[in-house]
């Protein structure tokens, strides 16, 4: 396993005036791992701790408790030199990305230009070479960030991260800011890469088809907790928990079995998540031990599954 996350938590406190502060739970006892040249998708609603998991796998964050292993090392034990040259991130807005008062040659050359180890014909030189493996022309090298589309923004924020190298990449909803013709360019260009340079890459996204066309493993959450988890096929095919099932029902391309009523109501309040299951408020089969008794994650025909019933 390259990445390995064990029993990860993350709360954050909100401070009031006179008052008692706020104790919110982002993550709460997340565990997985990521294969070495495969991908993990990471998909729920908004606010579910998707993006708060990439912050702290980048080290924007720390983590109120759980550890997180790089190659078999925890990664507070990487120098800040060390890490960024494996672990990199691609954000969702290329648009705000991007430095507008750059070059993108210097935008790509950028890591190197920090660490100064390249001199700065070597650093065009690699930034034209890596324009190629993203598929920029060479003749574009003295463009601004504004002059190209979103998809070809994209490729330069690629192109960047792949600068230094590294061996995993954090994909932070990286195509839901793009044309849906687009983004299935982009999505093939992060295969033929990972194909190409044996990357693995953790994949975050509310958008189950897309998520369906990339991922080897899928990863459900909900409310900072796992739903479910296990092999692509398993989930989209014969998904087991009530929330995976409404967030495939959502799609109408894609066939499951016993597919039940979409998800209802809103996404309850962080601060004052409810008892038991997280789930139940909004799950059609709630009984009254899902309200009493939290679900203990298990596995359910080759997928690890948080729900009494499944």
């Amino acid at each position: 396993m390259i990445l390995q996350v064990q029993n990860l938590h993350k709360e954050y406190f909100i401070k009031r005036f006179l008052r008692k502060p706020l104790r919110l739970k982002a993550i709460n006892d997340l565990s997985f791992s990521v294969e070495k040249g495969k991908t993990l998708g990471v998909v729920g609603e908004s606010g579910c701790g998707k993006s708060t998991l990439a912050k702290i796998i980048m080290q924007i964050e720390r983590p109120t408790q759980g550890h997180i292993l790089f190659e078999d090392r925890h990664i507070n034990s990487y120098t800040k030199k060390v890490y960024p040259e494996k672990v990199q991130m691609i954000f969702q807005d290329p648009y705000s990305s991007l430095n507008p008062r750059k070059k993108i040659w210097k935008i790509i050359a950028e890591p190197l230009f920090i660490r100064r180890t390249h001199k700065k014909k070597e650093c065009f030189e690699k930034a034209l070479t890596m324009m190629e493996k993203v598929g920029l022309r060479s003749d574009y090298a003295h463009r601004y960030p504004h002059m190209f589309s979103g998809g070809q923004r994209q490729r330069i924020a690629i192109a960047r991260a792949l600068t230094l190298h590294p061996e995993f990449l954090i994909l932070d909803e990286p195509v839901s800011a793009l044309d849906v013709s687009v983004q299935a360019q982009v999505l093939n260009l992060l295969i033929e890469l990972q194909n190409r340079f044996n990357l693995s890459y953790l994949f975050i996204s509310h958008d189950l088809s897309v998520v369906k066309h990339i991922a080897d493993m899928v990863l459900v959450m909900y409310l900072g907790e796992i739903m479910e988890y296990g092999p692509r096929e398993e989930i989209f095919l014969n998904p087991k928990h009530p929330y995976t099932k409404a967030l495939l029902a959502s799609i109408l391309s894609i066939k499951t079995k016993d597919i039940e009523i979409p998800i209802k109501g809103e996404l309850p309040s962080a601060f004052n998540p409810p008892s038991g299951c997280v789930y139940r408020t909004r799950c059609p089969f709630a009984e009254e031990r899902c309200q009493k008794e939290k679900p203990i994650k298990r596995i359910v025909e080759n997928r690890e599954v948080s729900c009494h019933f499944a």
